[in-house]
């Protein structure tokens, strides 16, 4: 089974995410956390990292890289806006935040 769970930033995600995996015992993956990955392997701070590559591109990479790791996991959960999509058959978990205490938990 997937899990995957999406939402407005700073709704919870990550938060989520963690929870489960507490609970399950499930790998998973971060779509933000890959970026950040990939940013330092190029030698790149993530403001660097998103101003060379287009959001198309950004976007291809993380779906590229969550496709990968779901075909690799039999029970997943997948931190991401757009995993979802990507994972078609996975139960689908979508937070929303009042965009006040999502600002104070981002800043």
């Amino acid at each position: 089974m997937k899990i995957t769970i999406s939402g407005d930033p700073g709704s919870g995600k990550g938060t989520v995410a963690n929870l489960l995996v507490k609970k399950l015992k499930w790998p998973v993956i971060n779509a933000g956390d890959f970026k950040r990955e990939i940013a330092f392997q190029k030698n790149m701070n993530i403001l660097e990292f998103s101003k060379k590559y287009t959001t198309a591109e950004l976007d291809d990479m993380i779906d590229s890289n969550t496709k990968d790791f779901c075909a690799k996991n039999e029970n997943a959960i997948i931190d991401g806006r757009r995993a979802w999509f990507h994972v078609p058959d996975s139960f689908k978990v979508f937070l929303k935040c009042d965009p006040d205490e999502a600002a104070k938990r981002i800043y």
